[in-house]
């Protein structure tokens, strides 16, 4: 069961340079990285692009853990912000 939730990660890395999981989450979710380690900004914002958590991140792995324990359910965009200048957007549901 294990070996199949990695090849299902490994099979979405081959799609885009991050995924985010669990999704939906209660709590605690984790932004994987494609490649090794990351170093960039992570935003999350509202519907209404109100900016809620906003964290510089230095990763030498390729995953770095988060929470959102203090918001509401709902859906939420999760943005990545990437030293190279590059930005990625996802979004995410919060149960």
């Amino acid at each position: 069961m294990v070996r199949a939730t990695q090849v299902a990660l490994e099979e979405q890395h081959k799609h885009t340079d991050f995924i985010v999981y669990p999704n939906p989450t209660n709590d605690m979710f984790a932004v994987e990285f494609a490649g090794h380690g990351f170093t960039g900004t992570i935003i999350v914002w509202d519907a209404t692009g109100r900016e809620l958590i906003k964290t510089k991140a230095h990763s030498e792995v390729n995953a770095v853990s988060m929470s959102l324990h203090h918001l509401a359910p709902g859906m939420y965009q999760l943005g990545v912000q990437k030293e190279d200048g590059g930005f990625l957007v996802k979004n995410m549901v919060k149960n």
